[in-house]
């Protein structure tokens, strides 16, 4: 059983990320319409990847604002509007 849910998982994983193969779609997609337990936790995968893309651009965002903010303290600037 527990090697069934690992299979499923990467699945799932290769679905969100794209490379998923048609095979492995159609075996997805006919999990998913087995049982309303399975669509759930489907889609808890769905938003948790959401939700890590999310977390990671604003990371991302933050840290590139940040070298730029840095940058501008070392040597100095006259108002917000040089950032």
């Amino acid at each position: 059983m527990i090697k069934e849910y690992f299979h499923i998982a990467h699945l799932i994983s290769r679905h969100l990320s794209g490379e998923v193969t048609p095979e492995e779609s159609r075996f997805l997609d006919k999990w998913r319409k087995e049982s309303k337990s399975h669509e759930q936790l489907f889609q808890r995968f769905v938003v948790m990847n959401i939700m890590y893309s999310t977390k990671f651009v604003k990371w991302s965002l933050i840290r590139r604002l940040d070298g730029k903010v840095s940058k501008h303290v070392s040597r100095g600037w006259s108002s917000e509007g040089d950032i």
